[in-house]
């Protein structure tokens, strides 16, 4: 099938149709509806001959006239083949001037059934775009207005969504969250349940006017086990101690959450070892306990409007709790890091995310979070610390593969970082040379297995200070 963009979807395609939305502001070019489109497309197909068959394009309809394909008008025609594209429900959401809030579960749900996507993008003043494996497709025959995207909001969480909208259209602020719902097949088939990141920023539209923009990240809400990731034994081994902290750092996704759950899923199927384990997290991702298993799991949502407004605080909620396990979805302010040892120190074992990326660069980032005296921090952590981790995923044609750095923080390896007269993080740095594994060297030997490429292992050499060679 020819990939081409006739004449007549690119005369179409310069404004952008913005018209629903009972409070909408009348803009030009706004009162096209998805009939007039599908008239232009049919007039102008007529004319498109000369350069494109008739039968060309007539099969690319699948045999159906253009009316009854609205969202055609802004897509290419590798497209129309496209589940999504295709789908009656779709196809009849496309014909409305008007998106309701509810319809997000039903298009969601509409997306989940026909070829799956990564994100969803709407943002008002633009089209909506759905991503799957890094490629964009536009979604509905027009632009949605800013209260669309609001009603989207108020139906997703009820009688925070105000709160939630003006908190995003103030200076410098976002919102961070999830959503799911749950959709029933019937047919005495189970409950299907459906989860998201979101995102909702403010930004502005190309009218000059301030518009919000809601990302929607699909989430797979049962998490994944040391097994189905292909975790390495000596992390299955060393990640679950009676008392002490794990860390798990790396870059924004590099699988930091999908570890940590996957390392929630062993405490809670462990069945020598009975745990209690209290989770707080923004958001909460996977539905731990989607795992069946003997040991009990708490998930707290922390956020403005979650259950604990901080880290700090869902922290010192657990100290008062008796759990065995505490995980922190992310650390990352001077309060939780002041805190962490206390985790280990009354006897807990800590699991914890930071954004940093290698083992030295976490201890780096805390003490310089925490100011005053940073030894004191650095030893601190040093005595409560068990195995920390630093992932890096790299991309190949095949799959996505973990490099990891990690050091055990054995009785010697402590001692030989606490009893160093210089400086701590040089110390730290030696004993994961010594000791553990770097980044570099695991990438070395990813790479002369065949496992990652070139390009990525000179990536790493690059960005952790060595050259090609090691």
């Amino acid at each position: 099938m020819t990939d081409f963009m006739p004449d007549f979807l690119a005369t179409v395609d310069s404004p952008l149709p913005q018209n629903g939305g009972a409070s909408s502001a009348p803009t030009e070019s706004v009162g096209t509806d998805s009939m007039e489109f599908a008239a232009i497309i049919d007039e102008k197909a007529k004319s498109s001959h000369k350069k494109h068959h008739d039968d060309d394009f007539s099969d690319l309809l699948n045999g159906l006239p253009a009316s009854d394909y609205p969202n055609l008008a802004f897509i290419t025609p590798r497209y129309y083949r496209d589940p999504l594209i295709q789908n009656p429900e779709y196809i009849e959401m496309c014909k409305s001037d008007i998106f309701m809030g509810h319809q997000i579960d039903i298009l969601l749900r509409i997306m989940e059934q026909n070829g799956k996507f990564d994100d969803v993008i709407f943002s008002s003043g633009d089209f909506t775009y759905r991503k799957a494996k890094k490629e964009l497709i536009k979604l509905f025959h027009r632009g949605l207005m800013r209260n669309e995207i609001e009603e989207i909001i108020r139906h997703m969480y009820q009688q925070n969504g105000d709160k939630i909208i003006n908190k995003v259209l103030s200076p410098g602020e976002d919102y961070d969250d999830a959503y799911g719902f749950e959709y029933d097949p019937g047919e005495n088939q189970p409950t299907v349940r459906f989860r998201y990141r979101i995102n909702l920023s403010a930004y502005q539209e190309t009218s000059g006017r301030t518009g919000l923009s809601l990302t929607m990240r699909r989430l797979t809400t049962r998490p994944l086990t040391h097994e189905q990731l292909g975790t390495s034994d000596f992390i299955v081994r060393n990640c679950t101690p009676k008392s002490g902290l794990v860390c798990v750092a790396g870059e924004t996704g590099s699988g930091k959450s999908t570890l940590c759950a996957a390392i929630a899923t062993q405490i809670r199927q462990d069945i020598h070892n009975s745990r209690l384990m209290l989770t707080y997290e923004s958001p909460i991702e996977y539905i731990l306990t989607e795992i069946e298993g003997p040991n009990p799991i708490r998930q707290h949502s922390v956020g403005e409007f979650g259950h604990f407004t901080s880290f700090y605080d869902g922290l010192r909620n657990a100290l008062r709790r008796t759990p065995e396990v505490i995980y922190l979805g992310e650390s990352r302010d001077r309060e939780t890091f002041i805190t962490l040892p206390k985790i280990a120190e009354s006897g807990h074992m800590g699991l914890t995310t930071l954004h940093a990326d290698s083992i030295v660069s976490i201890f780096s980032r805390i003490a310089n979070e925490v100011g005053g005296d940073k030894d004191a921090i650095i030893r601190s952590i040093v005595n409560t610390a068990h195995l920390f981790i630093v992932q890096y995923l790299a991309k190949n044609d095949e799959e996505v593969v973990p490099i990891q750095e990690t050091l055990l923080f054995t009785p010697e390896v402590k001692s030989e970082i606490l009893s160093t007269e210089g400086n701590l993080l040089n110390a730290i740095r030696k004993a994961v040379e010594t000791h553990g594994q770097t980044m570099l060297s695991h990438a070395k030997e990813l790479y002369e297995s065949g496992k990652i490429l070139k390009s990525t292992f000179n990536h790493i050499a690059e960005t952790h200070g060595a050259d090609e060679n090691g």
